[in-house]
């Protein structure tokens, strides 16, 4: 009896020993002190925080379990499984700090494309109008055109018109002084004769 009560008390003390030696080599990893460090110094409570906290955690778990590869995996369960619980608070109010600033981030990207969005339409239409401006501009340089050379082109006929008119009048005249003439010659043989 005492032999077992022995024993069993070697056994409680031997897995004390052994927790505390777990502990110990968790909390000298630098990767859980870094761990501790970013909780300390609120990195995670950032946009992206979460995962950074998940793969900061993982890290250290992969490295405790490398520093005590030496031990039985449930006999180094216990310790990290008592950590990792101990954890779950602060990983859940991470987790929810992470999704309101990322919906808060959500929210401003989209209000800056909205923004963007406005401005490229205001863009858009004042380079609309300078393109009307211009056709515009261009429209009525060509209707300029066009009605100078319809008054070129009209008063171009009118000279001829005019021109025309003249000859006109003056075969209308030299008909007038042929008739004339014959009427001076047709008198003057009657007066001869």
């Amino acid at each position: 009896m005492e032999m077992l009560l022995f024993l069993s008390q070697l056994e409680e003390k031997n897995d004390a020993e052994k927790e505390k030696h777990f502990k110990d080599r968790l909390f000298s990893l630098k990767s859980y002190d870094n761990l501790q460090k970013g909780l300390r110094f609120k990195r995670y409570e950032v946009i992206g925080g979460y995962k950074q906290f998940k793969q900061d955690l993982t890290k250290v778990r992969q490295n405790y379990e490398k520093a005590l590869s030496d031990f039985q995996q449930e006999e180094i369960e216990l310790v990290w499984s008592s950590f990792a619980n101990q954890l779950v608070p602060v990983e859940t109010e991470i987790l929810k700090k992470d999704n309101s600033l990322s919906e808060i981030e959500k929210k401003k990207e989209k209000d800056e494309n909205a923004k963007l969005m406005k401005q490229r339409e205001e863009e858009m239409a004042i380079e609309t109008q300078k393109a009307l401006d211009k056709q515009k501009k261009e429209l009525l340089d060509e209707q300029e055109r066009l009605r100078a050379e319809r008054e070129r082109q009209y008063k171009k006929g009118e000279q001829k018109l005019h021109e025309k008119l003249i000859n006109i009048a003056s075969l209308a005249e030299n008909k007038e002084d042929e008739t004339n003439t014959l009427n001076q010659i047709a008198a003057l043989e009657k007066e001869r004769r």
